[in-house]
């Protein structure tokens, strides 16, 4: 959650809540004639408010994130799976026979939190294992979403 003070700080609003918005904020940007646009900057992208943090909107189209790590299988084509800060861990395809490229919905997560690490099962591409914060290990299937 963020707010804000417009009176020194003797009163404060909410102006991003903790529904919807990624809480780790890092770089904001304020439009320098209207403040009504607002830009923030969090480790799940980018959020954009035009009404001073009424709404806001998060903008899922840009493919940005943080791996702590990445592997792949030795599948063909192969697949990238790693951990994401803040975002949980992923799998998903380096390759696909479509012109309009690889999409979001094309990735899977296979485990959640601080997504640290992902490995393949070598025996059998279908099953990853997944490591996140305080020890948490995970096990999933990308074919049938088992766990």
């Amino acid at each position: 959650m963020v707010s804000v003070s417009e009176d020194g700080g003797k009163t404060f609003r909410i102006l991003i809540p903790y529904s919807g918005i990624h809480p780790d904020h890092h770089a904001w940007w304020i439009h320098p004639y209207n403040p009504s646009f607002i830009i923030d900057g969090d480790d799940g992208g980018l959020a954009i408010t035009r009404d001073k943090g009424k709404t806001w909107q998060f903008e899922s189209k840009l493919p940005v994130g943080q791996f702590y790590h990445i592997n792949v299988d030795n599948a063909l084509p192969y697949h990238v799976m790693g951990g994401l800060q803040d975002n949980g861990s992923w799998y998903g395809p380096a390759y696909v026979w479509i012109n309009s490229g690889i999409r979001n919905s094309y990735w899977t997560e296979v485990g959640g939190g601080d997504g640290f690490d992902v490995v393949p099962d070598p025996d059998n591409y279908n099953w990853v294992y997944s490591m996140s914060q305080e020890g948490e290990l995970g096990r999933y299937n990308v074919a049938t979403g088992e766990q």
